[in-house]
């Protein structure tokens, strides 16, 4: 149900999801919501959002400390477990006790509402849309692209997911782990419009925890896919909390095509394969 989804690195070269949505109050269920890092963060004030996580490491505790901007709804800290997180008895037999945790659309317009009545604006005037889109089917910078019916991205040597193009339905179809990835609420299969890749600066922190920080901002390389074509971009995002622009290599702004997005955030040198 998400409008864009980014996948990113975490400590033990794991990934997490962020999910962005246009309208929480669409949202049927939510699992698993996870602990916050600052690089998260840093995506979700890029569009002016409301940040929902289950605790965070030090380093995010240390950015929501400093920035004030920053509209967060955290389920430990914020002492909202029992109204607006709860536990999923099943995930929590299955999975284990730190990917139990959901909430609803509906939970978190009630947390909506009492951070308004507090005073917090939830506007997000300051933010123009996410991307710039086409009016047309054949209104995207990558029509005149090469062909792109696979993608595969490596984020280590044990997942290296990838988005296979449907011309029927004009859709990338996700897989991880030799077998399509499946939205266990919804139970069907992860199916967007446009697929970015983007590289960026990934520095490990050290320590026990093998924490680790990426670059969000500044200015990188990637690829954008849809409609079974790819171009090369580049992106650029100025501070923290601004948005990030894409652009085709002729400095133009990208244009993509309607609908559901997904972001692969890789290191600046990992392996990219288009087929």
């Amino acid at each position: 149900q998400a409008d864009i989804i980014y996948e990113m690195l975490a400590e033990g070269r794991i990934t997490r999801f962020l999910a962005i949505f246009q309208d929480h109050s669409k949202i049927e269920k939510l699992a698993s919501i996870r602990s916050a890092r600052p690089y998260y963060i840093d995506i979700a004030q890029s569009y002016g959002a409301v940040y929902i996580h289950f605790g965070g490491s030090v380093p995010a505790y240390d950015a929501i400390a400093k920035r004030k901007d920053l509209v967060s709804i955290d389920g430990i800290k914020g002492s909202w477990e029992g109204t607006v997180f709860f536990r999923d008895p099943d995930r929590r037999k299955q999975m284990g006790l730190e990917h139990s945790v959901y909430t609803t659309g509906e939970y978190l317009q009630l947390a909506m509402d009492k951070l308004t009545k507090q005073g917090k604006d939830l506007s997000q005037t300051e933010h123009p849309s996410a991307f710039t889109f086409g009016e047309k089917w054949t209104d995207n910078s990558a029509v005149d692209g090469e062909a792109a019916n696979k993608v595969t991205v490596t984020f280590s040597s044990s997942h290296k997911p990838w988005f296979e193009y449907n011309a029927e339905t004009e859709k990338y179809l996700r897989f991880q782990y030799g077998d399509p990835q499946m939205d266990g609420w919804m139970d069907c299969q992860l199916a967007v419009d446009n697929v970015l890749v983007l590289r960026m600066q990934l520095t490990d922190l050290g320590g026990e925890l093998k924490l680790v920080d990426i670059g969000t901002t500044g200015k990188g390389e990637g690829f954008f896919f849809t409609k079974g074509k790819y171009v090369p971009i580049t992106w650029e995002k100025e501070t923290y909390n601004s948005e990030i622009k894409y652009y085709t290599l002729d400095g133009e702004e990208l244009v993509v095509s309607r609908g559901q997005t997904f972001v692969s955030v890789v290191t600046t040198t990992a392996d990219i394969v288009i087929e």
